[in-house]
């Protein structure tokens, strides 16, 4: 597909374009982690389905997409969520997280990830949202930093629960994978963008994460 940038429109996504929705989630976390579609794919579509079926309605989740020629070329999605308030611009609680700017190979360094990015930014203004996070790729970081994005001051953790499984007789067990993974702290990116926190941007630091979630 030939892509002509000034042939690509922007628009704001509705309940209507879910299957789009979850056809380029699906994409861009298979392209990010190398994964096929399967069986875990399937389960991965319904609950998709019922994640946005319920968020977009309810506003706790907005979509752009990007078009050529009546086809998505990029999308982009912003949850608004909320946790309790604390001081330093979040007395509300309630912030941004920007995740699945994807864009399909043929229309990449034409400025879609950018534009789509920047209307995410007008309707966190418009939410009277003043803080932004999102995990980025090495691909990715540059566009997030040139739009006012940094690093956070402080280190942010993640730690995966294991599941358990069920033994022969039926009672559960823990996973045979070593007690001290369950234990283990990952660190993870997260860029915060201070000009919504209308304080002076700080120098930064170079990245130390790996890709997007």
């Amino acid at each position: 597909m030939k892509i002509e940038n000034n042939k690509i429109t922007y628009r704001r996504a509705t309940v209507n374009d879910i299957q789009t929705l979850i056809d380029y989630r699906v994409r861009f976390l298979n392209e990010l982690y190398g994964h096929s579609e399967n069986d875990e794919t399937k389960i991965l579509r319904k609950s998709l389905c019922q994640y946005f079926s319920e968020a977009i309605p309810s506003g706790s989740f907005i979509a752009w997409l990007a078009e050529h020629g009546g086809e998505t070329v990029g999308t982009g999605g912003m949850v608004v969520w909320q946790m309790p308030g604390r001081y330093g611009g979040l007395e509300t609680g309630r912030l941004g997280y920007i995740l699945n700017m994807y864009t399909i190979p043929e229309a990449r360094r034409s400025g879609v990830c950018t534009r789509l990015l920047k209307e995410l930014i007008k309707e966190a203004k418009s939410l009277g949202l003043r803080y932004l996070h999102l995990h980025a790729s090495e691909d990715g970081v540059n566009i997030y930093r040139k739009a006012g994005f940094v690093e956070p001051k402080r280190i942010e953790l993640a730690l995966k629960l294991e599941k358990r499984r069920p033994c022969i007789d039926g009672k559960t067990r823990k996973s045979t994978r070593t007690r001290a993974s369950k234990h283990m702290l990952v660190t993870s990116c997260r860029l915060r963008r201070e000009q919504i926190y209308n304080q002076p941007r700080s120098a930064l630091k170079k990245l130390g994460c790996d890709q997007a979630r």
